[in-house]
């Protein structure tokens, strides 16, 4: 279908951090987008929702540019206007308006604003059809065993930032990010001491996330919006394998015991008999520190210190970063190969493996380039644990269980991010016949576009 570039587009923000707390809250958009005043909203309109597009190099930005629409629309409410104050100077001088609108009763932080309850009384709320959510209304903290009867509740606070009218209190001086998750830095301090007793008796495996987004929005921290700052990325300057004559980058990924190290050593042999001066770099450090992270997450077996298995994440994705500057950005100047064993993707697959929502995983390792090839040695569980099984000392995830939850993570990345998957099974001889005459190529095309 073709639209002409006088049709509006209407943007649906990503979620916020009530959801990212959450997810029982997921459906409640999705509930909402079926009204008729959401579609009343998207008549005449293209619907893009961020949450669920995907956009290829250059992100909605670059997508938007090329579509050149005369107005791109948002619904009010908190992210929206999270998301047009990212917009407008990325899109400033397209001819292209970024708009407001008025109506935001489809946006979950905005809608909560609209549940009616007496503060600490729990309210069983229908949204749509087959969607029932019990939701405690905060300012007071009620009784806690009161609450467990019927399940938990998801505790939710009414906040206002706006300028207030006539005999009405400010709520909080938070960030409108943070709606319906915190009470605000002006509620009573036995009001906030009570919600972190509440949090930690109804929602104990939540509780140290709980206290992190505290932290951030007591410190005027707009987590909202630095999420979405990591999606637009016009204007950031690039590292050099986004630029025409930089460095060739190339990943070999897969489950442990997949061949990674042998086929590394390989591909390194074989680049640099063509004369070409080679970096490896391995996005998960060994030694001390990878011995560390892994005894952290050891401490979880029993089902206890549960916080500390999301705490290991967390911690290798910040040292990746740290890595990348440290050692990954002098070579993207110097070197004209850099070849990882693993890449950003192993991040990735690793915490949906492990049930996790990182929402900001994503953005901090967007420092490192987009690989020009990935090889993807995809391998059965059972075939890596075979592979594997000499070791002396196994980390909590080589498991059947765990290494092909990661698998099927990185197989799902393999379609949406073009890797070049190749069969774990198949001869050491055969995966590096067909890896060494695809870079023979890809180094041809290379040379080709440089002299051209």
């Amino acid at each position: 279908m073709t639209h002409s570039p006088s049709t509006p587009i209407l943007l649906l923000p990503p979620p916020g951090p009530i959801t990212w707390l959450f997810p029982e809250l997921g459906g409640v958009e999705s509930a909402l987008r079926e009204t008729a005043a959401f579609q009343a909203m998207g008549k005449g309109c293209r619907i893009w929702d961020l949450a669920r597009m995907r956009f290829g190099e250059g992100g909605p930005i670059r997508a938007l540019q090329e579509e050149a629409p005369a107005q791109v629309l948002m619904p009010g409410g908190p992210r929206g206007r999270a998301l047009k104050n990212r917009l407008v100077p990325c899109l400033r001088g397209q001819g292209i308006a970024v708009t407001l609108l008025e109506s935001g009763s489809w946006e979950l932080e905005t809608w909560l604003e609209g549940v009616a309850g007496t503060p600490g009384e729990v309210v069983t709320v229908k949204v749509g059809e087959g969607l029932q959510l019990r939701l405690l209304t905060l300012g007071v903290v009620p009784d806690v065993e009161s609450l467990l009867q019927g399940g938990r509740p998801v505790p939710c606070f009414l906040t206002r930032r706006e300028d207030p009218g006539a005999g009405e209190a400010v709520e909080t001086r938070l960030d409108p990010s943070w709606w319906g998750l915190l009470p605000g830095d002006r509620y009573p301090k036995e009001v906030q001491q009570g919600v972190r007793a509440l949090m930690r008796d109804l929602y104990p495996e939540r509780y140290f996330q709980f206290l992190a987004y505290e932290n951030l929005a007591l410190a005027g921290v707009d987590v909202y919006s630095e999420a979405v700052l990591g999606r637009f990325p016009a204007g950031v300057k690039r590292p050099g394998a986004f630029q025409e004559h930089g460095p060739l980058i190339l990943a070999i990924d897969g489950i442990d015991g997949a061949g990674k190290s042998t086929h590394l050593r390989a591909v390194k042999s074989f680049l640099e008999s063509k004369g070409l001066d080679v970096a490896v770099h391995k996005m998960y450090r060994h030694g001390v520190f990878h011995d560390t992270v892994t005894d952290v997450t050891r401490q979880c077996t029993g089902g206890k210190n549960l916080h500390l298995w999301r705490l290991q994440r967390l911690v290798k994705a910040f040292d990746s970063v740290k890595y990348y500057f440290t050692a990954v950005e002098p070579d993207l100047a110097r070197r004209d190969v850099l070849l990882f064993d693993r890449y950003t993707h192993t991040h990735h697959a690793a915490g949906t493996g492990r049930y996790h929502h990182d929402p900001f995983t994503r953005e901090m390792l967007s420092v490192y380039p987009s690989p020009h090839r990935l090889y993807l040695l995809d391998l059965p569980a059972p075939e890596a644990l075979r592979r594997i099984k000499e070791r002396e000392e196994r980390t909590v995830d080589e498991n059947p269980y765990m290494l092909e939850r990661f698998r099927h993570a990185l197989h799902d990345m393999a379609g949406r991010c073009g890797f070049k998957v190749l069969e774990g099974l198949a001869s050491f001889e055969e995966n590096r016949r067909v890896i060494l005459e695809d870079l023979e190529n890809l180094l041809v095309q290379r040379r080709a576009g440089r002299d051209g």
